[in-house]
């Protein structure tokens, strides 16, 4: 199960300078047409091979973008349902999330984040991102189950952040910065990673 999370498409919100074309369909969104927001309707997903993959070859990562028209007659074919969630929300389009270590609330908007109060304006562009973890459940040392949804930038100090939501009580959604996320932990007796990849049905 891992093995397939791990290889699974990651579905990303991204779009070319000009104009973003779905691979299915053809359809076609431009700047000039929709302005800023020529990225809604459509998703980029990226998958990457693993290895002895066929397709994608190993080390290999393709990319395509997909209307919603498209995403939604797609993955309604699939034999086992796509796994979803909807993140805790301030009455508008952006989500609400808590930082994991000092408790400020945060407002994220698409691959941006700030603190709530902040004035700093929405950049219009997407943020240069490092790797991150895969999307997927995993365990907190101290035993928890929390499940990774994206990773989030800060406007103000550059910051990158791991988006993640507790599957307990309920359901809190975090942010951690991501040198936190891959902290190697020794205590009482324990030394391994903060986080583990962990099979969904262990929650």
């Amino acid at each position: 199960m891992a093995e397939v999370v791990r290889h699974t498409a990651k579905v990303i919100a991204k779009a070319t300078t000009l104009s973003i074309t779905c691979n299915p369909c053809g359809k076609v969104r431009t700047l000039a047409e929709f302005g800023s927001e020529m990225r809604s309707e459509m998703h980029r997903i990226q998958a990457s091979g693993g290895y002895h993959s066929n397709y994608p070859a190993d080390l290999e990562v393709i990319t395509m973008d997909v209307c919603d028209q498209c995403l939604e007659m797609w993955t309604s074919r699939f034999k086992h349902p796509v796994d979803s969630w909807f993140a805790v929300s301030n009455g508008s389009d952006q989500q609400e999330a808590n930082h994991s270590e000092t408790g400020e609330k945060y407002h994220v908007n698409g691959y941006w984040a700030r603190k709530v109060g902040s004035s700093a304006p929405w950049p219009d562009d997407m943020p240069e991102m490092p790797e991150m973890p895969d999307p997927g459940v995993y365990q907190h040392f101290k035993g928890r189950y929390y499940k990774v949804v994206g990773e989030v930038q800060d406007i103000e100090d550059g910051q990158n952040y791991v988006m993640y939501m507790a599957l307990y009580g309920d359901n809190g959604v975090f942010i951690r910065p991501l040198s936190m996320w891959n902290d190697i932990n020794e205590r009482d007796g324990y030394k391994g990673p903060r986080f583990r990849f962990a099979n969904e049905d262990d929650e």
